[in-house]
């Protein structure tokens, strides 16, 4: 193993610390700060595995959760501006993949990068852990497909955790009556 396969787990293990807390945040705007951060670090650890599919989907990750991140701090913008941004997004993922094509599962990485584009321009923190468990799902196979085992358990501990925020959240937690 080279020095950048080191140097990309570690970037990775980083990612999936900020995934975890990202899951667990009770607002939008929290939940969308760590996973962008995690994402920051996904995107370094690919960049260090040469994977041009993931790059993609983690570049377009980066600009995805920046712009979800800014509708949550201004909710009074028209949707219309929302649905244009995620249009644009799908639309550079789309085609970035085709221009950078590698085999067929760049069309997987298109279709997980696309889900998580709707993923994170849900209004609430609920529905974005509701999505994520259906795109970390996909993430799980795709990368399973690709033969990585160690992106697989890493998709794996992101589904989990996004189960588990939706379970003591979203299930469990009652609203306060004083609120």
């Amino acid at each position: 193993m080279s020095w950048q396969w080191y140097v990309a787990q570690a970037f990775a293990l980083v990612g999936l610390i900020f995934v975890i807390i990202s899951n667990q945040q009770k607002t939008s705007n929290k939940l969308l700060i760590f996973r962008n951060i995690a994402t920051m670090f996904v995107f370094g650890s690919v960049c260090f595995l040469g994977q041009i599919s993931a790059i993609i989907m983690c570049g377009v990750g980066i600009v995805r959760n920046l712009i979800a991140l800014i509708f949550t701090y201004k909710p009074n913008i028209n949707k219309g501006y929302k649905i244009g941004a995620g249009a644009f997004l799908i639309i550079a993922l789309v085609a970035l993949n085709i221009v950078f094509w590698q085999n067929w599962l760049n069309i997987f990485s298109i279709v997980v990068g696309s889900l998580l584009v709707i993923t994170f321009l849900q209004d609430s923190a609920k529905s974005i852990r509701i999505f994520t468990v259906i795109a970390e799902a996909l993430a799980v196979v795709y990368y399973g497909l690709m033969l990585s085992p160690l992106n697989v358990g890493f998709e794996a501990f992101s589904l989990v955790s996004a189960l588990v925020g939706i379970i003591r959240l979203d299930i469990k937690h009652k609203p306060n009556k004083n609120s």
